[in-house]
């Protein structure tokens, strides 16, 4: 009876949530996002919009019980509105939106201001609570209203739209918890635990999307030679137009929320395109979509928080992977290349700004013959973690080692890492694996705190890879905090050892930041700050005493 009872109300939300079009009697309505139940990012201006008659004027006013907070006129053309609020700061108290045009009213109940994430990709972001392998245990968490759902209901366009179709669910019960994304939920109840504010969801994700779909029609006109390679390369191994089809998802589900504010995105998508072969597009792809959806949900000036999971082990053997020459198996490299690609394109955001991590999951628990990882916990835990360290600093150490350089002697590879914390650890069992030498698997064993030392007396050595085969879940490598490297692959030099090995370490930028090895980290210039400061204070005692010195002589 309960669950009948649940999804009666789903439906009721669903449709009670959906705006008049502008061109109903009413003339007057909120845009979809804006639901009662909703959460508005903290600590921004907030833009509230909708839509309207033509030369009406409409009155948005927030309100906090029957205080009014703030009010704001806003003229309707194209039949739309937009009007700005002043930022308010995160808690679980309720405030109200009321718009209002001559005598119609609109109201949006029971909102709060928290953090607001993005969540983005395919259907194992989309994958629900109730199908997670913790689902047992989360049933009986408590479930008080701190997350808040937003869950896009279209089948996507192929031509932008006014209004993005979806509903707001209050995770009061796990009858509601369960409908929400694993991921997603995990996720926001325990950032919400962290930081004592309520966290909302909007998940945009779509179960077999390719990565085109979710990339703005200005996008590819400013970037034409991503759009001849979709077209030249992606397109021909589609399977139909429904999840292929150039921006389809984009149009339906994020062009329509231009304007509401988020903190950042979480993205896990990538599974069809390594399948079909185009994992080339997600290099190509990453950096244009973050800047995409920034300019959507962003607040108009920094690019938001990017944190990406990288896909899991899974043995891919089928026509559009042997079509690309694609050699099949569980050793073949599928996974990882699509991988590695995919992590050029976050590097590529990286180095602009330092605010993009790709998570890799190889400890995470899979079935080589199914490309859903049954546990979603530990994958919400790693996105929670870089979430506290990249974003809200509130965390040192939060992603894996950053291989720096690969030497060889003659007789022994060394790979040196950054990011090591206290040191490269062993996360499973007394052998260090994933590690290989031009292809072909080798012994490899921790060589002090920040190196790994490879036995290869007799080869010659090209380049070393870790993790770089699709059955990379025995990968075990991590430092002090337990987290992983990326699957990686790089050149050997012929060098004794790196000169400044450790010194290089140290100089390694913080984590999720490719720029490594000259910049002066926030302590650093605070600590030649001051000595300078001292220096000159002590310069000044100096003078002051030479010239009462000079005073008593005379």
């Amino acid at each position: 009876m309960k669950r009948i009872l649940a999804l009666v109300t789903v439906v009721f939300l669903m449709t009670a949530s959906l705006p008049l079009s502008a061109g109903a009697d009413a003339g007057l309505s909120f845009a979809s996002i804006f639901g009662d139940g909703m959460v508005l990012q903290q600590g921004r201006p907030v833009q509230v919009f909708g839509f309207g008659r033509d030369g009406d004027t409409v009155t948005v006013t927030l309100k906090k019980g029957d205080e009014a907070v703030a009010s704001q006129t806003a003229a309707v053309s194209g039949g739309r509105w937009n009007a700005a609020l002043p930022a308010q700061s995160g808690s679980f108290d309720e405030y109200s939106l009321e718009a209002k045009a001559g005598s119609v009213v609109r109201t949006v109940e029971n909102l709060v201001f928290g953090e607001v994430w993005i969540a983005g990709g395919q259907s194992n972001m989309e994958w629900t609570l109730a199908k997670a392998a913790e689902a047992a245990d989360w049933a009986k968490k408590e479930h008080t209203g701190k997350v808040r759902f937003f869950v896009s209901v279209d089948s996507g366009s192929d031509t932008p739209q006014d209004d993005a179709a979806g509903y707001w669910l209050t995770a009061v019960s796990w009858d509601a918890a369960q409908l929400c994304s694993a991921i997603g939920y995990m996720f926001a109840y325990n950032l919400s635990d962290t930081l004592g504010i309520p966290v909302g969801i909007v998940n945009t994700a779509q179960g077999g999307s390719r990565f085109c779909t979710w990339i703005g029609q200005d996008t590819t006109a400013a970037n034409p030679d991503f759009a001849d390679y979709v077209t030249a390369q992606v397109q021909p191994r589609a399977d139909d137009g429904t999840w292929d089809a150039l921006h389809r998802f984009y149009n339906s589900r994020i062009h329509p929320m231009r304007g509401y504010q988020a903190a950042g995105i979480l993205w896990y998508q990538g599974e069809t395109d390594i399948e079909r072969g185009n994992g080339d597009v997600l290099r190509r792809g990453i950096p244009l979509l973050v800047r995409d959806w920034s300019t959507v949900f962003g607040d108009g000036e920094n690019l938001l928080p990017f944190l990406s999971v990288q896909i899991a082990s899974f043995s891919y053997r089928n026509d559009y992977l042997q079509g690309s020459g694609y050699t099949g198996g569980l050793n073949g490299t599928a996974v990882p290349n699509g991988n590695f690609l995919m992590n050029q394109g976050v590097e590529e955001i990286n180095r602009a700004y330092g605010k993009a991590l790709s998570v890799p999951i190889y400890d995470v628990e899979v079935d080589l013959n199914d490309i859903h990882p049954p546990h979603k916990e530990p994958v919400a835990a790693k996105l929670l973690d870089a979430s506290l360290g990249l974003v809200y600093g509130k965390k040192e150490l939060y992603s894996g080692p950053r291989p720096i350089s690969a030497t060889f002697d003659g007789k022994t590879v060394e790979v040196v890492f950054g990011n090591a914390g206290e040191g490269l650890k062993i996360a499973a069992g007394e052998e260090l694996l994933g590690f290989r030498l031009d292809g072909t698997e080798t012994k490899a064993a921790i060589g002090g705190a920040y190196a790994v030392s490879i036995p290869a007396e007799g080869q010659s050595v090209a380049e070393v890879s870790y993790a770089f085969f699709n059955r990379n879940q025995d990968a075990n490598l991590t430092n002090s905090g337990g987290y992983y490297p990326l699957a990686f692959k790089m050149p050997v030099g012929q060098v004794e050892r790196h000169p400044d090995a450790e010194a290089l370490v140290k100089a390694d930028a913080r984590p999720g930041d490719s720029r490594a090895g000259s910049k002066l980290r926030p302590g650093q210039i605070l600590l030649m700050g001051g000595c300078v400061l001292g220096i000159g204070v002590e310069a000044l005692l100096i003078v002051y005493l030479l010239r009462r010195m000079r005073r008593r002589r005379s």
